[in-house]
């Protein structure tokens, strides 16, 4: 059973990845003529009777645990009662057999492989097995990652598609609804009605932010920031959020470096982990929420993305909850998966964490095991730029109106119609079309100045963005303020997200309206 340069097979398998032999007449493998594990088992015992370097390597045992045995003295009888038929096949019928297989080395780690299994025929007639072993679980976990970002774009697609639709709604029910208001005094019971119109429409505007922000269709407004200051500011949120019965400990690395980021969505991040942290500890725990400074010298690829080397920021959420299974971890930044009761969360918390971490460049990672809590890590690139002063934001002023001249397009007419609404009870003489071509038609017969151009970007024939550019040379001087409820459109993502100063987010209360339109009209040249 023992290799040595007498045996049959011994011309054969050698020039597949022996380069010589020693002095004693034992075999010199050569890792650079086969990269993959290769051996012969004995076609009258099943026996290994040669293994080179890769073999050993891939299984996780030395050569001479292997030779002279068998499948079923070396592996687990779970995993021989799989290999041996196909050495079995191979053998009776001299047919070549491809299998994937998972092997469990010696480690205990699991590898995906794809063996192939060929006979070979020595000079006495007897059939043996050759096979070459290939470790697939690289290209295994990048096949599942590559499997997971589709699935995750086409359910961000949809739910970026639903949220354009149901923005123009809610702008429609909040600006009605604002009209209702102006209307109904204080302490009449068809106010009290109206308000919870309104509170019902700004939890359904929270909740398409959060489809935007999972399928990363979201408009970020990123600034330079640092990430310890941030924390700092949100505690005593994060202490109310979490309850008296969690304990909150914060470890803040002293000089971190800034981040461009948008701190709004990223006080999102930190609040859903800290709250998905907290459900998993329904009788109390410990959140730790930890900074740190890395420094990637090659590229590194994470299960839920990749990183090119540089510098990044980590944000690390720990708890001491119950930790989560394989098979729960396979799916947590899945839109609308939760373990949670029905009607106890939407299955968007997490979603939407990745889908800000990743529109920011950054990854996030995950380790989490039954019963010992879980880590969320969150890496952000860093940056070389003075941090944003942050603090709370002064009172805004009284919104100002004007007597300038605004065309307003929107192929969704209602919308349209409250947009109207809003700026002309602010004194602005308003013109209104429901297609660029009417606009265009409007444009080319008014003869005094028209200073402001607002319109919807996504638009049947003509989208905003080219009725923008079109206006703009036919009409010296106006001013453009696009908007829209979706902001996939290629349009938009090209030339909006570096001049975010002259764009809306549907849906929008009419005083936001009026301020942003005010805000570009003053604006300078």
């Amino acid at each position: 059973g023992g290799e040595s340069k007498e045996h049959p097979l011994w011309m054969f398998w050698s020039k597949l990845s022996v380069e010589k032999l020693d002095r004693k007449g034992k075999p010199v493998y050569n890792n650079r003529v086969s990269p993959q594990g290769l051996s012969t088992t004995s076609g009258t015992t099943s026996r290994w009777v040669l293994v080179n370097d890769a073999w050993c390597r891939l299984t996780g045992l030395r050569r001479e645990q292997m030779l002279g045995k068998n499948n079923h003295d070396l592996f687990p009888k779970v995993q021989a009662d799989l290999f041996q038929p196909n050495d079995d096949h191979v053998l009776a019928t001299g047919e070549e057999r491809i299998n994937d297989e998972t092997i469990i080395d010696a480690q205990g780690r699991a590898h995906s492989m794809s063996a192939r299994e060929s006979a070979y025929v020595d000079q006495a007639g007897k059939r043996h097995v050759v096979a070459i072993l290939r470790d697939l679980t690289e290209h295994k976990k990048l096949e599942m990652m590559l499997l997971q970002s589709e699935k995750m774009s086409a359910v961000g697609r949809l739910a970026g598609g639903i949220a354009h639709n149901f923005n123009n709604l809610l702008t429609v029910i909040t600006g009605f609804g604002a009209f209702l208001m102006q209307n109904i005094p204080k302490g009449d019971a068809n106010r009290e009605d109206v308000e919870e119109i309104m509170k019902a429409a700004e939890r359904a505007m929270a909740l398409t932010r959060q489809l935007l922000s999972f399928s990363r269709r979201q408009v970020l407004q990123p600034v330079p920031l640092n990430l310890n200051k941030l924390l700092s500011d949100t505690v005593s949120m994060l202490e109310r959020l979490i309850g008296e019965d969690v304990q909150l400990v914060m470890v803040l690395s002293p000089g971190l470096r800034q981040v461009k980021a948008d701190p709004g969505q990223l006080e999102q991040v930190v609040m859903n982990l800290a709250v998905n942290a907290k459900d998993a500890m329904p009788q109390g725990g410990r959140i730790t929420i930890e900074t740190a400074d890395v420094h990637f010298e090659t590229a590194r690829a994470f299960e839920h993305g990749e990183l090119p080397p540089g510098r990044y920021v980590t944000i690390a959420v720990r708890d001491t909850g119950a930790g989560m299974s394989r098979e729960v971890l396979s799916h947590i930044f899945e839109p609308f998966f939760t373990t949670k009761e029905l009607g106890k969360g939407t299955g968007l918390g997490l979603a939407t964490v990745h889908g800000i971490v990743t529109q920011s460049g950054g990854t996030i990672l995950v380790h989490s095991e039954e019963g010992r809590g879980t880590s969320f890590k969150v890496y952000l690139p860093a940056v070389d730029a003075p941090a944003q002063p942050s603090g709370e934001p002064a009172p805004a002023p009284a919104v100002k109106g004007g007597n300038e001249t605004i065309l307003i397009v929107d192929d969704n007419v209602p919308a349209l119609t409250v947009a109207q609404r809003v700026l002309m009870s602010k004194g602005y003489r308003v013109m209104s079309a429901s297609s660029p071509a009417d606009a265009i038609a409007l444009s080319l017969s008014y003869q005094e100045p028209i200073h402001l151009l607002l319109t919807d970007v996504v638009m049947p024939g003509m989208d905003g963005v080219e009725l923008g550019d079109h206006l703009t040379r036919i009409r010296a001087g106006i001013r453009i303020l696009y908007m829209s409820g979706y902001t996939e459109h290629a349009a938009l993502r090209k030339d909006l997200l570096a001049a975010l100063k002259s764009f809306l987010q549907k849906p929008f209360m009419p005083e936001q309206l009026c301020a942003k339109v005010r805000e570009v009209l003053d604006a300078k040249a």
